[in-house]
């Protein structure tokens, strides 16, 4: 499993331990911002930055320092021109036009393949560009819950996934594209597996005491586990929100299923509540890898079901598809 999604999985292997009792979420639901990081200078991302960087993330995706959408529209017209048959008919009979021939059809040619380098160079870049800017800023998504049913839009990227398990569907949206695709809902293999027991004890907790984020009252919690090959730390402002069952940015469910009985010293961490701030770092032998979240715009209430269905006019096409944006 690579490191960043143990890391993401293991952040659950500490549920069992929490002793609070989970407010019980309301019937409207819940949403709220979440911005994550990957290896991030936690020092540039202290608690109670999210303002801030929400602020930066959204400055950055005006300006179009994100790019992702653009570099996926422009894949999209290129295909469509690679492809056009009219365009292919008239290279073909431009030779046989008297007076334009064999070379013009070449040249024809050529120029189009000239564009498509030049495109795919700025594209490139682009992404490239993109890419540094939302390791550095974040990624923002906003994350819905309803009656089990999860909502998690990439904000920067305008793509969507929503997971009904109760429908066994999970619908895929392309905001920009305007079009979506259908999978099952069950969790891959891959994270069935890798949930459980990746580590859960020996482990220990410190009550850090309360902490009062973006005008939010928080109890800071730092759990230390050391599993055989790899030592963990978690750092979590819990809130007295209670969280709906959890999914990974994929959509699979991550479960709560390691040993109560597993050797634990110091209070529990309610991970049963938003957290509005974690940190995670993972050592195993010299390499290090980290995250971050930051939570907040944190609602509760009435949440609307057309959010978790395909909107009107958009076209399904199959995963992966780019032919036929």
């Amino acid at each position: 499993m690579p490191a960043r999604l143990t890391i993401a999985v293991c952040a659950v292997c500490l549920a069992p331990l929490a002793g609070a009792v989970a407010d019980p979420a309301p019937a409207g639901g819940l949403e709220y911002d979440e911005i994550s990081f990957v290896n991030a200078d936690a020092a540039a991302h202290p608690p109670g930055a999210f303002d801030g960087d929400l602020a930066a993330i959204k400055t950055a995706a005006l300006k179009g320092q994100l790019g992702t959408v653009d570099a996926r529209q422009r894949v999209a017209r290129l295909t469509r021109e690679a492809n056009n048959p009219a365009l292919k008919v008239a290279m073909m009979a431009a030779a046989r036009v008297p007076g334009v021939g064999i070379l013009a059809g070449l040249i024809a040619t050529s120029a189009l393949r000239a564009q498509f380098a030049a495109e795919g160079a700025a594209m490139g870049t682009s992404v490239h560009d993109a890419f540094i800017t939302e390791q550095r800023l974040g990624t923002w998504y906003h994350v819905v819950y309803l009656n089990g049913w999860t909502r998690r839009e990439d904000v920067p990227n305008q793509t969507v996934l929503i997971v009904k398990p109760d429908k066994n569907q999970r619908i895929h949206l392309d905001l920009a594209a305007q079009t979506y695709y259908t999978t099952p809902s069950a969790d891959s293999p891959q994270t069935a597996a890798g949930t459980r027991a990746v580590m859960c004890s020996p482990s220990t907790t410190v009550d850090h005491g309360p902490k009062t984020l973006d005008g939010v009252a928080t109890e800071a919690f730092e759990t230390t586990f050391a599993a055989a090959r790899m030592s963990v730390t978690v750092t979590r402002y819990a809130s007295s929100y209670a969280e709906p069952p959890e999914r990974t940015a994929t959509g699979d469910l991550i479960p709560y299923d390691c040993l109560a009985t597993a050797a634990h010293t110091g209070p529990p961490m309610p991970t049963d509540h938003i957290a509005l701030y974690q940190t995670m770092t993972a050592t195993n032998g010299a390499a290090t890898t980290s995250r971050l979240d930051e939570i907040g715009n944190v609602k509760q209430g009435d949440e609307d079901t057309a959010l978790f269905e395909v909107p009107a006019g958009f076209k399904e096409k199959r995963p992966g598809d780019i032919m036929n944006p």
